[in-house]
This record gives structure tokens, C-alpha cells and sequence, in this order.
């Protein structure tokens, strides 16, 4: 008697679906979608799986896989979809997909999105009621997009919220803390500088609420300081006064201020855009203190890679005497400690190239230029990729040596950077060019 074969049932398959997708490589998910395709009736565990694998990635194609699945599960008949199958989970996973995604048509997409979902639950499709994480996740996306017209944007938002508080009791969209902390993440992200008045605004709204969800916290001093860094000019006053408040309020008791490395590097950057020695000096000082702090004990002023970066960038942006051998002893610092076992430490890409930028700001250091650059070459080949030169680093450099007032052989020197950067595979951009 032939046997007859016996195919996978639709659980079987979800499970497979499931190792694959956990697995999270691009390679892994083809596999997952090759699976589906097998599949004759797909349900809503299925498009749910693959939907949520692909919005966990940063993968070119994911905002558009996640999105035809989501439309494509909206057309499962009743028999196809699971009890607490949620239309609303799976909108978020897209949303989420498109705000990691950087496409320039990402928030217009993530807009569509949401009034897709207002529609839904308007007709009567309880499973697609708007929530907080959906609203989190188009002020994210408009964000890492760095949207020109964020204020705009982020004000409609926030009145749908409000609208939907009000006229459908929906009280778990109150605006709270974490909201205006991504609201004022993406208006800073926007560069421009009529946002300031709004970010000091919201930030008075915050520092009056009686409401403890609507109180500032670090990251929301953090997130104002870098608004005045991106989007305008903090005084050296104001960086002082922010610094002083937040860690006079740790001190008094309030854990939600409690520094970290994200305000420090914010702090630090607004005394780098200065571009004086007094904020570089500032910013030195700081960081020694800190190292002493946590010598002490005190982990939240235990340093970080970004924030000795930072301290580069003010000593580079600073024209001081010295700046590039300052700048080189805190990276070979940094080195030292990382070596040493303090992942925390990791020398990056920035790390390098705020050092190369500060002997290109000297005048005459280009040799030392080229030679934190032919260190980085040998790191990247080392199996370092955190360290590979980009543009950037070559264009510093080059600016080094033709800017380097007592360089010799500067065509020559000039054309071997320009020579190197093509056999490492980066495209030279116009500045480049100028340059050489």
C-alpha cells in the first residue's frame, strides 16, 4: 500500500515560522517567508510572526515587507483570525518598522498608518483602537526622519491624542512624561531654530505640573539641552544652570535626576558648539571630575565613550593651544581602559576623528593627522569595523595636510590619502575634492 504524505498543519508551520524569524538575520526571515508562501491558509499567527520579525530589524526592506503583510492580514476572513488577534499590535510593529527604517516617505507612511487604524476604530473595530504606543511611534519616526516641520507635525499629534481622551475616554492617551520627552527628541531633531520658544514652553509646563508622569526628568533635560545644541545656542550660562539644577536635584533625593552619560555628552556638546577654549577648559574639568566621582563610588558619573567623545569635540572645536595632543591622550586613554577590560570605553569611529579634526584645527599637525588615520586603517583590518574611517576621517585629514602651514610634499601626501580612500571603498564627496 503506497503511503500517502502527510503535510504540516498550519500550527506546525507558524512554529517553524517562529525559530526562524527568532533567529533575526535577513537570511533567516527569507526563510521564514518561504515558509509562508507554503502555507495555503495563512492566519493571523502567521502574518503576526513575520510582521514583528521584520519590524525588529533595520533591514532596507523591512517598512515595506511589514506593511503589505499588514494590509494583506486585514483581508483574512473571521475563520483566519485568532480570538485576541490585535490590529492594533500589529500597526504599531509596522510603525515601529518604518521609524528604524530612516526612508525619507516614512513619516507621510506612518501617518497613513495611523488614520488607517482611526478609520478602522471608528467604524466599529474595536481590536484597532489607537493607543500610546502608536502615537509614541509616529513622534519617533518623525524624529529619526529629522523632519524640518516637527513642531507642525508633533502639535496635530498631540491634539488627536488629546481628542481621543476627550471625546472618547480614552484616558491612557493623557500626554505624560515619556510622550513630551519624544516629542522634544523630534523637535530637536528638526534643526530648526524657531523650536526653541516651544521646547522652553513645554519644559515650564513640565517643571509647574502637579501631575509626578509629567514631571521632568534626566531625560528630559538631556533631550533640552541638546534641542539648544542642534537647533540654536545654549550660553555657557545656561549649560552652567541646567547642570547645577539637575544634579542639586539628585543630590536632594530625586532619583528621576539622576545624571547619566546621555545628559553629561548633551551638557558637554552645547559647551563644544561654543567653539571656545573656556568651554573646552569646562569640559576637561568636567570629565576629571566625574572620573574622580566615580572613583569614589559614584556610578552614575562613571564615563562613557560618548561623553569622553564629547570632551574631544569641545577640545577640537576649541582652537586651543595643543588641542590635538589633548585630544590624543583622552583617546589613548580610552584605548587603555578599554584594553583593560571596560567595555564601556570603546574607542569609535567619532572618537578618532574628533582627534583628527583638533590636529587639522592646529594648523600644523598634520602628520599626527595621518597617522591617527593609518591607525584606524590598521584597527578596521584588525577586525575593529567600530574605528573603519568614513568620509569624514579622510576629509579631515586631507584638510590637514593642504591646510598644514609648514607641510611638505603636500600634493603628494594629498593624493596618497585620496588614492587610500578609494582602495578602502569610500566615495569621495565633493568636499573631497576641494580639498585635494
Amino acid at each position: 500500500m503506497q503511503k500517502r504524505s502527510v503535510l504540516p498543519n498550519i500550527v506546525t508551520y507558524n512554529t517553524l515560522i517562529s525559530i526562524w524569524v527568532n533567529v533575526g538575520t535577513r537570511e533567516a526571515l527569507i526563510k521564514a517567508e518561504d515558509l509562508f508562501s507554503q502555507i495555503r491558509h495563512p492566519d493571523s499567527v502567521t502574518y503576526s510572526t513575520l510582521i514583528h520579525g521584520w519590524s525588529k530589524t533595520r533591514f532596507p526592506e523591512a517598512s515595506s515587507k511589514a506593511q503589505k503583510l499588514f494590509k494583506d492580514v486585514l483581508r483574512l476572513p473571521p475563520s483566519q483570525q485568532q480570538r485576541n488577534f490585535s490590529i492594533t499590535k500589529l500597526c504599531n510593529s509596522v510603525i515601529s518598522a518604518y521609524s528604524k527604517s530612516g526612508k525619507e516617505d516614512a513619516p507621510e507612511c506612518v501617518d497613513s498608518l495611523l488614520a488607517q487604524l482611526e478609520g478602522k476604530y471608528l467604524g466599529g473595530e474595536k481590536r484597532a483602537q489607537p493607543d500610546k504606543i502608536t502615537f509614541l511611534g509616529i513622534f519617533d519616526t518623525y524624529a529619526k526622519a529629522g523632519v524640518s516641520d516637527a513642531e507642525e507635525r508633533c502639535n496635530i499629534l498631540l491634539d488627536r491624542m488629546s481628542h481621543y481622551r476627550d471625546m472618547l475616554h480614552l484616558d491612557e492617551l493623557e500626554p505624560d512624561r515619556i510622550v513630551y520627552n519624544v516629542v522634544l527628541n523630534a523637535l530637536a531633531k528638526s534643526q530648526q531654530p524657531d523650536v526653541i520658544g516651544t521646547v522652553e514652553d513645554i519644559l515650564v509646563m513640565m517643571e509647574n505640573s502637579q501631575d509626578e508622569l509629567l514631571r521632568p526628568d534626566i531625560v528630559t533635560y538631556a533631550t533640552v539641552v541638546d534641542c539648544y545644541t542642534k537647533c540654536g545656542d545654549m550660553s555657557l550660562e545656561r549649560a552652567d544652570e541646567l547642570l547645577l539644577f539637575v544634579e542639586g536635584g539628585f543630590r536632594s533625593g530625586d532619583e528621576t535626576l539622576k545624571p547619566n552619560a546621555m545628559f553629561y555628552s548633551a551638557i558637554l556638546q552645547a559647551w563644544a558648539k561654543t567653539a571656545t577654549a573656556e568651554g573646552a577648559e569646562k569640559a576637561f574639568s568636567l570629565l576629571q571630575r566625574n572620573i574622580a566621582l566615580y572613583a569614589d563610588g559614584n556610578d552614575y558619573a562613571k564615563p562613557h565613550t560618548i561623553v569622553y567623545n564629547a570632551v574631544m569635540d569641545a577640545i577640537a572645536r576649541s582652537n586651543m593651544a595643543g588641542a590635538g595632543a589633548r585630544a590624543e591622550d583622552l583617546l589613548t586613554e580610552m584605548e587603555f581602559l578599554y584594553q583593560s577590560g571596560d567595555e564601556d570605553m570603546r574607542p569609535s569611529r567619532r572618537s578618532f576623528n574628533a582627534a583628527i579634526l583638533a590636529y587639522r584645527n592646529e594648523g600644523n599637525g598634520s602628520k599626527k593627522a595621518e597617522e591617527l588615520l593609518y591607525r584606524m586603517e590598521e584597527l578596521a583590518d584588525s577586525g575593529r569595523n567600530e574605528v573603519r574611517p568614513d568620509v569624514v576621517s579622510y576629509n579631515n585629514a586631507i584638510a590637514a595636510v593642504v591646510e598644514d602651514t609648514n607641510s611638505e610634499n603636500t600634493a603628494d601626501r594629498a593624493q596618497a590619502l585620496l588614492d587610500q580612500m578609494e582602495v578602502y571603498g569610500i566615495k569621495p564627496d565633493g568636499r573631497t575634492y576641494i580639498l585635494g
